[in-house]
């Protein structure tokens, strides 16, 4: 090069210079290197060439930029977008007048067997997504008739006996097709000298808080569902207490709004990340104390919520009741799409951070068992994780709904409420599992059908996919039904047994016919008014109760301004 040629004419001198001077030139020292000439570009672009070298860098590609952060569409634009994409809608249905939930009245015989089981849970348990769902008041109307009004609308005309708000919709959710009442029903039909007594309490949208704290969202208002247990009502014993809650405390309903409002799967990886703390191992010692040292209803975990219900539910309903902790069915498998118009809003990523959530939440029932198995505290868990394998979504016969609107909801939260939720034919199977472990716990009479029933301890059951157990019951080994359990109640008084006819209606609210045949309201007891705490606060904890010295009891729970414990 023409810069090396002129390095090499030049150093001869500046030697015979240095020494001529006197000083002394370390050779081992480089150098200094005559810059480059410049290579600049049409567009003004001059790299520049390193010292020592006479080429230029070579060009870098362009750093990849970090990409924007997804604009969520508000609700409403989801909604728009959705009844515009053919989005399935479902109405409310009456199939007939049917008696109050519970079980409506019932004349007990001298001597005869009363069973009460209490229900509690969120839509998984209320029946969300199985159709038929009872009003406010408890009660499944008859069909409306409908006739030609002024200027041609058609105009809801009720059966008689009944008004128009007795046809208007209870986003609870209580669905006749629960699959706890079908078990129940069925359980009654094989054991017709029982008089079984239910105490419905399930409510769509419900978390572990709201056993301790009125539930008021989304045009869901219900009360705190241990109240039923506490000692100012006068069956607030129980021979069985059913209980199915978690889901909402890791966010499923936020978690499908995202899936079904972006593609871009960030947010809803946030959101997981956001909740994983509710589902992290820690030590069982851990969970146990935080349980019995802090407030009703907010532990740092699921496992420990769990255990707090418990404890509290053996507290409060009394020496001889069962708690069977019920999970949930998978209605989704990592890298199955669903099909049709579900699988437009659902991509296959969503799909994989969605499907583990049955399982990770079953996982957090059976720690809390055995943890109170080793405190001495009894507890079931039907497991039921792997009931829909071959029926999930993305198969032929799904036994869970895909992405469906409800017509004439208010808002998205309740349009999509029994999206993602056993569809009747879920639930009817369900039933089947539910039916078997309350007849063991309870000893009643129960001929299963087929398929074959979940077997105590694992193993059988309906198949399921090597990532899901078959549906299993784990009976707790220390604390085995009683033998021949007489169940409890008033056997032989000949008291009417009015079930929960109203099941703790909206304030300020009647049965519109209370004398009607068939209703099971011809006595309703009292309403119960419910007073909005507002979103988030409880109403049973607070510094009115101080804790109890003893640590091995539940903490103290504030109920009609008293603290109880």
């Amino acid at each position: 090069m023409q810069h090396e040629h002129r390095r090499r004419r030049r150093a001869p001198s500046l030697l015979a210079a240095a020494l001529a001077i006197g000083a002394t030139l370390t050779l081992a020292q480089p150098a200094l290197a005559t810059p480059a000439p410049t290579q600049c570009t049409v567009d003004r672009k001059c790299p520049t060439a390193p010292a020592g070298r006479d080429d230029p860098p070579p060009t870098q590609p362009p750093r990849p930029q970090p990409l924007p952060p997804p604009v969520i569409p508000s609700d409403q634009d989801t909604l728009s977008t959705l009844v515009n994409a053919g989005v399935p809608q479902t109405q409310p249905t009456w199939p007939g007048v049917g008696p109050a939930l519970g079980t409506g009245v019932a004349q007990p015989t001298p001597g005869q067997r009363v069973v009460r089981i209490v229900i509690i849970g969120d839509s998984y348990m209320s029946g969300e997504g199985a159709g038929a769902y009872y009003n406010a008041h408890g009660v499944l109307p008859p069909p409306p008739s409908y006739q030609v009004g002024p200027g041609g609308a058609l105009m809801m005309v009720p059966a008689p006996g009944y008004q128009l708000s007795d046809y208007d919709e209870d986003w609870r959710h209580r669905s006749a097709n629960s699959a706890a009442l079908l078990a129940i029903a069925e359980l009654r039909r094989q054991n017709p000298d029982v008089v079984f007594d239910v105490r419905f309490e399930a409510s769509s949208g419900a978390e572990t808080k709201n056993y301790w704290v009125p539930q008021n969202d989304a045009g869901r208002v219900n009360p705190a569902q241990g109240d039923v247990l506490l000692p100012d009502r006068a069956d607030h014993h129980a021979d069985l207490v059913i209980v199915g809650l978690g889901g909402n405390d890791i966010g499923f309903a936020d978690r499908l709004k995202l899936a079904v409002k972006l593609s871009d799967t960030r947010p809803l990886r946030a959101l997981d990340q956001q909740y994983a703390p509710m589902l992290a191992p820690r030590s069982d010692d851990t969970e146990w104390l935080d349980a019995i040292n802090t407030g009703p209803g907010v532990p740092s975990t699921l496992v420990s919520r769990y255990i707090q219900i418990v404890r509290d539910i053996h507290r409060f309903s009394g020496d001889g009741t069962r708690v069977m902790m019920v999970s949930y069915p998978s209605g989704l498998v990592s890298g199955k799409v669903p099909t049709g118009i579900t699988g437009t809003f659902i991509n296959s990523s969503e799909v994989d951070l969605l499907a583990p959530l049955a399982g990770q939440l079953a996982g957090s029932m059976r720690r809390a068992q055995q943890i109170m198995q080793a405190h001495g505290i009894q507890s079931d868990l039907l497991d039921i994780q792997g009931a829909y394998q071959g029926h999930e979504l993305g198969t032929p016969d799904p036994y869970v709904n895909g992405l469906t609107l409800r017509f004439g909801a208010p808002n998205l939260s309740n349009a999509l409420q029994e999206s993602f939720h056993s569809n009747a034919s879920g639930t009817a199977l369900l039933s089947r599992y539910y039916a078997e472990t309350i007849a063991t716990s309870l000893k009643l009479v129960y001929k299963p059908p087929t398929p074959p029933q979940p077997t105590p301890g694992g193993g059988g059951g309906g198949g399921a996919s090597p990532n899901e157990p078959p549906p299993t019951w784990y009976s707790d080994p220390s604390n085995p039904p009683a033998t021949g359990n007489p169940g409890t109640g008033s056997p032989g008084t000949g008291t009417p047994i009015t079930g929960y006819p109203d099941l703790d209606p909206i304030p300020g609210t009647q049965p519109s016919d209370p004398a009607a045949p068939g209703t099971g309201l011809e006595n309703p007891p009292p309403t119960i008014p419910i007073p909005d705490p507002g979103e988030g606060q409880p109403h049973h904890t607070g510094p009115a109760c101080t804790p109890n010295e003893d640590p091995t009891l539940p903490p103290p729970r504030l109920h009609g301004g008293k603290c109880l414990g």
